[in-house]
């Protein structure tokens, strides 16, 4: 059973296009990444950890890690509402739709699903056979002082063609 309302995939995809018209040199993840950073800036429920990341076994470098995971849609929405006042370029990019019609093909399959929970379990699945991807280690230093590994993915380098090709497959 559905808890979560389907009327919000089209409307949280049409704001997600406005968004990218606006910047439409930008590839899919590039834009994921910039409209999460500017949500945790204006208040957004995004949690942010001061983690130090792994470069090599002698290298580590200090950084902040946000995970979106569990914020809720309609939260997401209203920030969007705000971030995007009016589209900036008439210009229609079929990359884009495509793009945004699958992932709202997929979402719809599984509405119960946040955005972000949706973003995170994708760029996992096609980590798994592309390695533009990059993991990223890292130790988050928890109150106790004890050190939590993990793994982060980078997707920003992620080609739209490509991801297009991979949102195919999963329908």
């Amino acid at each position: 059973m559905n808890t979560r309302d389907i009327n919000r995939i089209p409307k949280l995809i049409l704001l997600l296009e406005r968004a990218w018209l606006k910047q439409a040199d930008s590839r899919f993840f590039q834009l994921i990444d910039e409209l999460e950073k500017a949500f945790v800036e204006n208040g957004g429920s995004t949690i942010s950890k001061k983690v130090t990341f792994v470069i090599t076994t002698d290298a580590e470098q200090e950084g902040t890690l946000l995970d979106s995971f569990n914020v809720e849609d309609d939260e997401f929405i209203q920030f969007l509402e705000g971030y995007v006042v009016e589209v900036t370029s008439e210009t229609e990019s079929i990359r884009m739709q495509e793009l945004l019609l699958l992932l709202k093909l997929l979402w719809s399959s599984q509405p119960d699903t946040r955005f972000f929970q949706l973003i995170h379990n994708l760029k996992h699945i096609y980590a798994a056979n592309d390695s533009t991807i990059i993991s990223r280690r890292y130790k988050y230093r928890m109150s106790d002082g004890f050190e939590q590994p993990g793994t982060a993915l980078d997707a920003y380098y992620v080609e739209d063609t490509n991801f297009i090709e991979f949102l195919k497959t999963r329908l």
